[in-house]
Parts: structure tokens; sequence; C-alpha cells
């Protein structure tokens, strides 16, 4: 069920097995794993269900770095669903060595390999609701499945194809053409609604951890909504899932009894602060008359953002061991002009696909009238996107996006400042930084492809972005916050377990990206709800059950 923190008398306190603080991905999935249990659950969230900017506003911080970081209280949105509510919806799988680390590359190994978050993955798969609906990742799948090229013509032992499915939009909440529409706050609402042993608290805030004198138990937690109204939860076990940001934000301002912060023993809560980074225009890829022949091997952005399905190409492990670069991933986008990528994403297009979707499935279309009555409305629309796809030949020349996967760097972190949000908690400070072994990694790459479409005679490469570090031109972020409470078996390596568990607390936990020592090459949703199924797993049998 729902409540509205505010219509709760001044001084409440909230009982519950288990409390979760963030209704984001992480929080909204470990909670659906405890529905219809005996377990009382407590999910605690800042927000509403809809956008509020009092509230998005308490993510307000100071950049203080060498590099600036745009958007600090943009890339991450405070309210139910969290910053799956801007999600594009992508996910693919990782290799295991995403989690063994290279020897040369510091504090970049995991104490959990691939092996322990699989059985979860494909739960995982369902939550988020990927579109096509099978657990399928082969390139010679989708190429049967589908009809277009499989992988890309590369040498197999520099790069290989991967795989990228797609959650879909929901037609009926989606403001941002491609982007918005995939919340897990829309998708699972009506069920949290309807429990009886889940209680979600809306317009709510975690203002500080509460612990005993040694900071090994936590006794409860402070609340605070916006309008003045005091709380408390307490709790059998307690689980932080505010993000990569706002986690070690929490643990950092709860220094009654740590004086640097809750978990900050080693001074390693708020540090190895890490996004993906991509630099949007690395390279100009000419076609030959091989390359321009390969049926739908070249992503349009069209199919970018509007299929269920698109491939990536991404750097091998054995390639970037004997270069010592770490790992990036390469787009291949043919360059459309704007106004078919507009047209593309009409109600007029987005019905035929629907309609398309269900006759593939043999089923009759929900809604057919609406979705006729779309078609005529965008008519003009729908010819623009039909004669692009059935009478424009292919591009003579793509661009290349580079995405980056940047090595674990102890200097960039999270701080906190002198100034406080009107809830009393101090704003963070950003200090985010790369390396030069980063970009360099990028540039490698960038090298390698030109050589291997050189030799393949597939055309020619030029590359765009410059050989010396720029941060700042033709970047973006992808606001995939990792980092700033990893995860390690030693303490002195990080701020959790592999379990998740807060060093030297019995009864606190980490949920989310904050906990990955490093970034992942793929987006991160689908592993960070695999992540908290596998630490639902463990509260349920370990912690609660004791």
């Amino acid at each position: 069920m729902f409540i509205d923190g505010r219509s709760l008398p001044d001084g409440h306190i909230i009982e519950a097995d288990l409390c979760i603080i963030g209704g984001g991905a992480a929080g909204i999935a470990l909670a659906r794993e405890f529905h219809a249990r005996n377990t009382k659950v407590a999910l605690i969230e800042s927000g509403d269900h809809e956008l509020n900017y009092d509230t998005q506003s308490l993510y307000h911080g100071t950049n203080i770095g060498p590099i600036d970081y745009p958007g600090i209280d943009t890339l991450r949105l405070r309210y139910f669903g969290g910053t799956t509510n801007h999600w594009a919806g992508n996910s693919a799988l990782e290799d295991a060595s995403t989690f063994e680390g290279f020897d040369w590359i510091p504090y970049s190994q995991w104490p959990i390999g691939l092996e322990d978050i699989q059985p979860y993955l494909p739960r995982a798969f369902e939550i988020v609701q990927l579109g096509h609906g099978t657990w399928e990742w082969s390139v010679d799948f989708w190429k049967d499945k589908l009809g277009v090229s499989g992988a890309f013509p590369f040498d197999g032992e520099v790069f290989e194809t991967i795989i990228n499915q797609r959650t879909p939009k929901q037609p009926e909440y989606s403001s941002v053409p491609g982007l918005a529409g995939r919340s897990m706050g829309v998708f699972y609402r009506n069920e949290l609604a309807q429990s009886e042993n889940i209680d979600v608290y809306l317009n709510l805030n975690a203002v500080e951890i509460e612990t005993n004198e040694s900071a090994k138990f936590v006794k409860g937690i402070r609340l605070a909504t916006l309008t003045g109204v005091s709380s408390e939860v307490r709790a059998r076990a307690y689980v932080l899932a505010t993000g990569g940001i706002e986690n070690a934000r929490l643990l950092l301002a709860s220094n009654k009894v740590r004086p640097a912060g809750l978990g900050n023993d080693h001074d390693l809560l708020g540090r190895f602060f890490a996004d993906h980074i991509r630099v949007m225009y690395a390279g100009r890829w000419v076609l030959s008359p091989k390359a321009k022949a390969m049926k739908g091997l070249i992503n349009s952005n069209e199919v970018k953002y509007s299929n269920l399905q698109y491939r990536q190409v991404r750097i091998r492990p054995a390639f970037r061991e004997r270069e010592k670069i770490t790992s990036a991933t390469l787009y291949v986008n043919a360059a459309v002009p704007e106004q078919y990528i507009e047209a593309s994403h009409s109600e007029g297009v987005e019905s035929i696909r629907s309609i398309f979707d269900s006759v593939k499935a043999l089923e009759i279309p929900d809604d057919l009238a609406g979705h006729i009555a779309n078609i005529v409305a965008d008519f003009d629309d729908v010819a623009l996107t039909a004669y692009r796809l059935l009478r424009e030949p292919p591009p003579d020349e793509v661009k290349i996006t580079i995405n980056l996967d940047p090595i674990p760097n102890r200097d960039s972190r999270v701080q906190l400042g002198e100034e406080r949000d009107p809830l009393g908690l101090p704003r963070i400070l950003m200090n985010w930084q790369m390396s030069e072994l980063d970009w360099h990694s990028m540039y490698k790459t960038m090298e390698q492809l030109a050589i291997e479409i050189g030799k393949r005679d597939l055309g020619r490469l030029k590359i765009v972005m410059p050989k010396e570090p720029d941060w700042e031109t033709n970047t973006r972020l992808d606001a995939h916050h990792v980092g700033t409470t990893r995860m390690a078996l030693d303490p002195s390596q990080g701020v959790v377990d592999k379990d998740c568990r807060l060093h030297g607390c019995g009864n606190l936990f980490i949920a989310g990206s904050s906990v990955f020592p490093t970034t992942m090459s793929t987006t991160p949703t689908m592993f960070i709800v695999a992540l908290a199924l596998r630490l639902a797993k463990h509260i349920e049998t370990e912690v609660l059950a004791a």
C-alpha cells in the first residue's frame, strides 16, 4: 500500500522487519521479492509518483574537480521509480572478465564472479521486461530471427559483436521520445498498492542512520518531509538503495558515532566514483560497396532508439590485456537526418509497430481503433518513415560513437560540503576525475577499428576525436554512477562485503550500482536488479530467518 509520509503524525514510529530506503530499480526489485510473504517491508521514497522540483532540488551539489560534471542534480530522478523514469531501457550481458579484472589495473577485481550473479539474471530479465521476451543473446539467434547480418566482420580475437535488448516504452507514460516510459515505478505501482505486507511511504526522506555506541548495529533511521514532519523507521534489517551518490552521502552524513561517517574507517566511502563517458563523434566510417551491401549491419538511429534489439562492438579482454587498455564499446550508427528521427517516434509509427508485433504473435492488437486513428492522424510521419525504410539507399558513411569503462580512480570522489539542503543534510561536492589511460584506451580502440576496416576492404575510418584528452568537448555522460560504496572482501579495500553488508555493521546493507567496484561495459540496470535479488535472498535466509 502507498502512504503519504506528510500525513503521518509528527514523531511517528514505523515498525517493519525490513526497511528499504529508495524506490528505484534496486529498491523496488528487492521489495517485490517479499511480496505476499510474512515479512513486513517499509519502502521509503523521497518523492511522489511525479517529479516535483522541491524534492528534485535536494540533489543540488557543487563541482570541485578538474573536469566539470554537468547535471549533478538532473542525471538522477528523485521520485518513485527513480532513474528508471528516464531509463533508455537497454540491457546486455557481461563476460567474466568484468568481474575478474586485470592484475595491472588496481582495484579492478570484484569479490564475486559472474557465476554468482548468473542465477539471478533470467529473473532480472523478466523484471525489467526486456522486449523480445526471450533469454537469448547470441548474434546468430538474432540473425535468424530478424533476417539481418550477424556479427560485424572484424577480427574475432580483437572485437566481438554484442546484442543489446531493450525494454519497450509505455506510450501512455512517455514524455520524451525514445527515452521515457520505462519506469519500474509504473510497471509495479498497482502490485505494490495492493500488497498487504509492503508499505511504500512517499514524500519521506532519510536524514540520519542511528546506530548503537559501537556503530555495529543500526537502531533506526530518522525520516523527515519537506513540510516539517519528522518520523523514524525501526526494523531488523536496513537497505540503502538511493543511488551511486546518495548512498554515500547519507552514510557520510550519519557521523555522530563515527565522525568520518558510517563505513568510512578506511577513508573509502565516496571514493572511486565513476561513470560511463562517451565521445559522441569519435570517427567517420566511409563505407565501401562491400560494407554497404551488408544488410542491416549498420544501426540507423531509428533502429537504435525504436526497435527492441541492436548491436554494438566491444573490445576483447585478450586485446585489452595485450595492449594494457581498459574496455570500450562502439556504436555504429548511420547519420540520419533529423526529420526522419522525429517522424519515426510519432504515435502513428509507434502504432504500426504495435500492430506488427501483435500480428507476429498471432494476436489481435489492443485498441486497434485507436492505433488506426493514430496512423491516420500522423500519416505524413508514417509515409516519411516508410520512404526512409523502403526507398532510401544505404548510407555512404556512418558515425562511430565510443563508450568508455574508466579504470577505478581513488581520487574521483563524492564529499560533503558546508552548504546544507532544506532537510539539514550537507550538499555534495563532486570531484570527478579521469585518467590519461582512459582517453588513450578509447583512442587505441579507434586506431584498431581503423585497421580492421581497412584490411577487410570495408572502407576507411577517419578518427575525429583528438589524440590528447579532451573531456569536455563532444562527450556525454551516461549517468551510471558506480563505486562510492564499493564491494570488497577486505574492509581496507571496500565499504561493503560480498553480500553487500556494510563492513562492521551487522544489519545495514547497500543495494545498487554504488557497490560495483568497476563500471560494466553495458548499462547496469539489469545487473542492479540481479544483485538486488541476490541481496533479498541473503537477507531472507541469513538475516531475517536467524
